[in-house]
Order: structure tokens, then sequence, then C-alpha cells
């Protein structure tokens, strides 16, 4: 793909220093008539701090200053026999080359010369494509929720999609934004929007498996931030979508401070006749809504122009009903009677299950005054002799706890309109969340030679979502992001820059944390089973026939803690010599998943009331008779339950930034990037499906026990008495031996002969890089680069979760199983008293073969990017440029 991008731009420079959060200052040092001045003492101060560094240009008048701290700056330049020049005032931002040219005028040193800088426009030291969002930016552009990823798009070939994925703020994975705030998760120069990185201060801060951002700064705490793509320096990698790398705002030399508070409220608010309406009452109704948004921020020097600190709080308060419109069980329907049940625009007949399998099946049928025939003595059949077909349950045959169950866990319908018979509840409770963060940066200048610096960034977050009356599911996250780095200067031409933290958000997903006040007594109360052991019961309908007025099940669940914390170390050491700016580091990001699960979930389909047909049978019908279709579970201790895994990125690189001469500087480099294997945290059994080899791989050193000697899984099936061809098993025809060990195919099951199986070690990820920036004229500028970019942890982390929840067998969760199939007779049905309690073993299936399935090519290789670009920048003012650009990529290797 290829893209042609006209655009202008405004007081917005680009540089190069993708994961130090710093950034880089150089130029030359010239005499009137334009010759080099070696030699020259030349001294970077910083407006804020008042702190110096100095350098002396070499023998081409040339100067650089790196890791330079993202803020406003002086420029002093002295050398015997000129005026002492001064350049007011620049800014230098996150991940910025600029570049100043200094001309000296003929005097003594004593003599000052101050010289206004020119804003820094022009990108004529580096080839690659980025913005610098500045501090005015970030500070007085209104965004609604203060989310900072709306600024994302002001950079040129950034893009916003899909962000209704991710735009909630309870769950873990998509703990992103604010109900009703902006956000945008941004493709970058086109590529896949989950291929990018989220750096705070160099210190990963990326949920990698979303990949969105583990915390969301303060915007008042923020200097500034930088996207970056296409990058022709080798120190970025690891995604083809490109960086996002944020820069908090450190202490200066004076004390400052700031409040704010956000107000947005049905007070405040403009009428809206659409949504300002009641629709049960049918009249105009303005809805309860509050929207606050404050904090404070303090900053300034304790130990002067040595040690600084700044820190603030943000807080957020939200409440508002979401107004979403459901359909519930009805009192009638509950009794048995769906007559009026309003599915589809024709409701569908139910069948008598016990009379027959699929299409033999009859219809239930209710007497002269529309009452159900009674059933004859001894079955569970009616006379079909007598009365009409109707859709209505025999009293007989329905399940008192499954009625009851719903009679105490669903909720009324509030809702009646005649234009609209498919909805019957409107969800008119508040939808409440909050969150609080909170952040501390420190900064110390240990000597001349070293600098530190640790910030602390905390953001707790809860939320509740109303289900029905009374339920509700009821989440939060607590993300942290945290570390700090060491500059230590060897020498002016040798630096080290050390940077290290952690980045992780552990969460209870709210989407998954069904609650009721009633609590669990009642459901111990009604004869249910495991209800302590799996903290609940979950039973779910035909989702497009009834939910629960705000959630797809019906009950109470445990709790779904889920977490993908990071840790990341970044060394680099940068070395000036001549010409040449070479610098060489490495990454290594330490990667982890942990989500667990507590529930037992009862699925009723339409099949158990129908003909096999879509038009036929109800799932609340089928409830209420006790014959579930499926069952699921998970425990957090089950052996293939919990997802526990780790996974790691590593990378080393070399690049060479050559000024070549004072207008063209080349740039040069080569990045190698490593991917472990996953490993389970917790031993459990990492299988795959092999297909080029037709083979299907354990993940163990030996093959497991046989079934009847361990009694559960992880186990092979052998037959009797735990496998017989019943009408639950899986090994019920004879395609499908009970005794998997006579199965034809049972020699091409193999082990792994290591503890996990999963995608393998990726080991030949290099990547070039090679850019150019040409200054034809003191206005105009030309460069272009290439680099091969490979798509490394950012997609390794849900596909390895696939695989692993995928291709369990010979494990077993903890309840699994399909039931009453339209085709069974009526000897064959089980109602749920019958099934529950029946799962204290959890077996495997009685094959691995299956119809569908993840599984692993041998010889898997990561997703790349071959990318490159051409741009010309033409400065107007000195507060317009023009710049138009071609860019272009080919990628491969897509598979997820």
């Amino acid at each position: 793909m290829a893209a042609f991008l006209p655009l202008f731009l405004l007081v917005f420079a680009n540089g190069g220093r993708a994961q130090t959060a710093s950034g880089e200052v150089n130029g030359t040092v010239t005499d009137k008539s334009g010759g080099f001045v070696a030699g020259a003492a030349v001294r970077l101060s910083n407006l804020a701090t008042k702190i110096d560094d100095r350098a002396a240009t070499n023998s081409d008048g040339y100067f650089v200053f790196i890791n330079v701290k993202p803020g406003t700056y002086i420029l002093g330049v002295e050398a015997k026999g000129f005026k002492t020049t001064q350049v007011w005032t620049f800014e230098v931002g996150v991940n910025q080359t600029v570049t100043q040219a200094v001309r000296l005028e003929v005097g003594a040193v004593n003599e000052r010369v101050v010289v206004n800088a020119e804003a820094a426009m022009l990108e004529a030291s580096t080839s690659e494509l980025g913005t610098v969002i500045p501090n005015r930016a970030v500070n007085d552009l209104p965004l609604n929720g203060r989310n900072f990823t709306q600024l994302l798009t002001l950079t040129p070939g950034v893009t916003p999609v899909s962000t209704a994925q991710n735009k909630s703020i309870g769950c873990c994975e998509g703990n992103v934004g604010i109900p009703g705030s902006g956000f945008s998760d941004a493709s970058v120069h086109g590529q896949q929007n989950r291929s990018k990185f989220y750096f705070f201060d160099g210190i990963i801060n990326t949920n990698v498996r979303g990949p969105t951002y583990i915390v969301i700064p303060n915007i008042d705490l923020i200097q500034e931030f930088k996207v970056v793509g296409h990058d022709a320096k080798a120190e970025f990698g690891g995604a083809t979508g490109g960086v996002v790398d944020m820069v908090s705002a450190s202490g200066s030399g004076s004390f400052h401070g700031s409040a704010f508070e956000y107000v947005r409220n049905d007070a405040f608010d403009a009428r809206n006749s659409v949504t300002d309406f009641d629709p049960v009452r049918r009249t105009p109704k303005i809805f309860p809504f509050r929207q606050n948004q404050f904090g404070a921020t303090f900053s300034g020097p304790i130990i002067k122009n040595k040690t600084f600190f700044s820190g603030g709080y943000d807080g957020w308060r939200y409440s508002k009903p979401s107004l979403d419109r459901s359909y519930v069980p009805t009192l009638a329907e509950l009794g048995g009677d769906f007559t009026a049940q309003p599915y589809s625009t024709t409701p569908h007949q139910i069948y008598n299950p016990y009379s027959g399998s699929g299409s033999a099946r009859v219809p239930f049928r209710c007497d002269a005054s529309g009452d159900p025939l009674p059933l004859l003595p001894g079955t569970n059949l009616q006379d079909q002799t007598l009365g009409a077909p109707c859709n209505k349950l025999p009293q007989a045959l329905i399940s008192a706890e499954m009625q009851q169950f719903f009679l105490k866990y669903s909720t009324l319908s509030n809702y009646s309109v005649a234009t609209d018979l498919g909805h019957n509840f409107i969800q008119t409770r508040p939808t409440p969340n909050t969150s609080n963060s909170f952040q501390v940066r420190i900064d110390h200048r240990l000597s001349q030679k070293d600098n530190l610096f640790f910030r602390y960034t905390e953001q707790r977050v809860s939320v509740v979502n109303p289900i029905g009356e009374v339920g509700f599911t009821e989440g939060g996250s607590t993300g942290r992001n945290y570390g700090g780095s060491w500059v230590h200067t060897f020498r002016p031409s040798l630096v080290l820059d050390l940077r290290a933290g952690y980045a992780g958000r552990p969460a209870v997903d709210a989407g998954q944390q069904n609650q009721n006040p009633l609590g669990l007594d009642p459901l111990n109360q009604l004869g249910f089973k495991d209800i302590d052991k799996f903290s609940g019961i979950l039973f779910r309908l035909n989702t497009n026939e009834w939910i629960a007025g705000g959630s797809n099940d019906f009950g109470i669940r445990g709790a779904a803690p889920r977490e993908n914390p990071n840790w990341s170390i970044t060394p680099n050491i940068v070395w000036l010599k001549g010409r040449h700016n070479l610098k060489t580091g490495a990454w290594f990001i330490d990667s982890k998943r942990i989500q667990m699960n507590t529930f037992q979930r009862y699925s009723f389909g339409d099949g158990q009331t129908g003909l096999g047909t879509s038009t036929t049978g109800l799932s609340l019908a089928s409830a209420l008779l006790g014959l579930p279709s499926n069952v699921g579970g998970e425990l957090p201790v089950s052996g293939s339950g919990p997802v526990k895994y780790k996974y790691a990125a590593w990378a080393g690189y070399l690049e060479d930034e050559w000024n070549v001469r004072a207008r063209l500087t080349l740039n040069f480099g080569l990045r190698y990037d490593y991917l472990t294997q996953p490993q389970t945290l917790d031993g459990r059994l990492w299988n795959a499906l092999d297909l080029f080899r037709q083979r299907w791989i354990i993940g163990a050193t030996a093959m497991p026990p046989l079934c009847s000697v361990a009694q559960e899984a992880p186990c092979i099936p052998d037959g009797a008495p735990l496998y017989t061809p019943t009408t639950t098993s899986t090994c019920n025809n004879t395609s499908i031996p009970c005794d998997f060990t006579k199965d034809a195919h049972f020699n091409n099951v193999i082990v792994a002969g290591q503890a996990f199986f999963s995608p393998p070690p990726v080991k030949d990820n290099w990547g070039p890089r090679i850019g150019a920036a040409l200054q034809l004229t003191q206005k105009t500028v030309i460069r272009g680069g290439y680099g091969l970019y490979w798509d490394t942890l950012a997609g390794r982390g849900q596909a390895a979760q696939n695989v692993l929840e995928k291709a369990v067998w010979p494990a077993a969760l903890a309840l699994n199983g399909d039931f009453n199939g339209n085709n069974l007779s009526p000897t064959q049905l089980k109602t749920i008293d019958q099934i529950q309690g029946t799962f204290a073993n959890s077996l495997p299936a009685a094959t691995p073969w299956t119809s569908g399935s993840f599984f692993v090519a041998p010889t898997y290789k990561d997703p790349y990017s071959q990318q490159w670009n051409v741009e010309i920048q033409r400065e107007f003012t000195p507060n317009m440029m023009f710049s138009a650009a071609y860019v272009g990529s080919k990628n491969g290797r897509l598979d997820f």
C-alpha cells in the first residue's frame, strides 16, 4: 500500500530518539565568510532548570548534544577572536533533532550578540516521519475526557480506526477511554492499529495484548509526546505501525501549580429532542447525567539547580443511564405461556421433546379454553387427538427450580410500545464509573556526569454496569507505570542512557462479573449444585430472544481477573566520533498473560423444543423444561482453565548518523529482534495441531497416562468404564472409538519432548535501515528512507492464547459438554438435575480431531513490513512550512 500526503505543518519539528524520551541538538558554527570555526565552546542551557551542558566544535565546525531533555533552551557559542553569540530561545521535543546554524561575528569574546532562534521547521538531519505534539497543544486544545490519544490524529498519516472496539473504562483489555469521551486507537501510515507501542518516558506503557496503553497520564503532567513512523533509525522496532512516546513534565527552578475542574451535566447541556425523551411514558424527560473531571498539579525545586519534583492528581466521576432496550422474560412466559412471544414477526411454535426426535415431534396442545392439555398418566405426552396446537407448556413438565430461578434472578418488564414489540425493558439505572490517578516524578543531577530520574504513575478505575432492576456487573483495575533512568556521561562524546520500568494493570473484568443482591443462598436453596465451588451459576438463552436486561447471562458468576504485566529495560550508548553519531543498544521486554475464570454456565437453545429448524422452538421453553444444550465452566485451579504464560522480546541494534557535510546527513542501521517461545507458568499442557505433518502434538515430555488409571484429565481416553457409547459422550458412532488407543490415527499423536509446544521462537528478524536528509537550500529539504520492520510482540500474545485455549486435548475444562441434541430420542434426554454433579473429575473428549481448531505452523515467521518514504519540505515563513511526502509499504505474512 502507498499514500501521497500533501499537508501543511505548523511549528512541529521532528527527529529521532525513538525509545529514550529525549532529543538532540546539533549544528555547525561558521564565520561571516562561511568558513568552519573549530574548537568553539558551545553551551546548551535549560531555561527551566538552569542546568547547562557543554560541547566543542570539531574541525568541521560541527557540534552535537545528545540525550537532551525536552524543554526550552538557549544556545551559547564562544570562540577566540569572535563575539559571544547566544541563540534565544528554541524548543527541543521528545525524539526530536533540532539543527541550529550559528554564524559568529569578529570581535572580543566579552562582546555579546543575541540571535532569536527561528522555529525548527525543517528536518535537516533525519528521514523519519513523525510529529511532536508540543506542550501548548497538549494543554490548550479541548479534549473531552482529557485523553491524549485524541491528539494523535494531528500527525499526518495517522487515522482513527476501530475506536468502538476499546471504548470503555471498566474492562482490563479495553480500559482505554471514558464513556462518551474522545478516544483514538490510531493506525499509523496504514499499518494495523494493534501493531504499535506506547512508551512513557522511554518506559513501556503498552498492554501488548490490546495493544493500548496501560495508564492515561494527567494531561497537565505531560511535557509533550511524539508519534513516530517509518523511522530509518534502528533503535525503533518491534512493531510495524510505529511508536507513541510521551514525556512527563519535570520540575523546574521555580514553583508552579495548577488546578482544574471540568463539568458536564444535564443542567448545562442543550436540550436534545431525540434523547431527552421518556420512551416508557412517551413524554419529554431529561435523564440524570453527571460528568466531573478535576485535579491539580504542583512542581518545583527540592535542591536548587540539582533536584526537582513534579506531581499531581486527576479524578473522574461519571453517571448516566444507558437507556438500552432489550427483551426480558414476562410473567406469562415464566408460567409457560409463549402465546405473545414476539420473536421475529411470527412467534415460534414450540414442540414437545418427549414426543419424538427431530421432525417427528408434535406441538404442545391446549383445550378449547386455551389451557394446556394434561399429560397422559405415567408419560410426558399429551393426547394428540384432543384440543389444538398451542404455545403453552403443561405445568407438570415445568422444572420448579428453573421457574423459581428466573422469577428471582430475572427482571420485570418496564417498557411497552406498540411499534416496538421486540423490546419490553429499558435500562434507566445509571452506569457509574470513577477514576483516580496520581503521578510523581523526581529528577536529580547527581553530578556533572550523572543524572537520575524516577516516576510513578497509578490509575485506579471502577465501573458498575446495571443488569435489570437490581443486578449488576462490577469490575475495576489498578494500572501502574513506573520506572526511571540513569544517564552517565563518560566524556562529552560518550554517553550511557539506561532506562527500566514496569507497566501492568491487574483487573477484574467488569463485563464478566455478574452479581445480584440476592447472593448465592437462594441458588443453594433451590437445589442447584456446586454453587459455592463455582461462585454461582449462569443460565444463557438464545440472545436473539431473551437477555437479562444488560447481560446475556442470568444469574451470578465468580471473579474474572486479568493481567498483562510487562517489564522493560533499554540500555543505549551514544558515541560521537568526528562527524559520526554512533549509537548502539538493546531492549528487553518481558510480558505475561494471566487470565482466570470461575463460573458454570448452562446454555439453552431453541432446538430442544423445536424441529431442528430456525423457525421452531424457544430457548426459554427449553430452560423451563430443564433441558440445556451445552454446559461450560472453568475454575482457577483447573489444569486447562487458567491462562498463565510468559514470553519476551529481545532486540539489539547499531546505527550511525553520519553528518557527511553541513547540508547532508546519512543514517545507517541494523536491528535484530528475537521473540522467545511462550511458556506456561502453571504447567498446563500447551498442545498444537500440526496440519502440515498431520500430527497432534502434546506439550509434554512423556505421554499422559490412560484415563482409566488417572481418572481425570490430562489423560488418554481408553474406553470403559469412563468412555462408553452413551448419549453424552463423543464416541457414540463407529468413526470415533471410545478407546482412543484403537483409533486409526492414534500414532499421529506425539509428545513434543518438552514442557510446552506453542508458537516457535523466531530467530531471523533482521531489520536493515537507511535514510538521508539533504538541505538543498536554506529553506528546502528533501529526505527519504527505507526500513524493514517485524511485527513481533504485539501479535504474539493473542495468537498464543488462541492456540492454548483451543488445542486443549488431552486436558479438559472443568465443565464442558453438549446435551439434548435435536436428533436424540426422548429416552436420551437429560435434565439439568441429571447433568449437574456428574463432572466431579473433568475428562478430555474422546478424540482431539475436531472440525476446527487453531494450529501453529512449525515454520512460523513473524509478519513484516517493508516501508519507505520520500518527502520534500519547503519553508515559506518562519511559521509555515509545506510538506509533500510519498509513503509506501509492502507487508507480508499477515496471519492475524
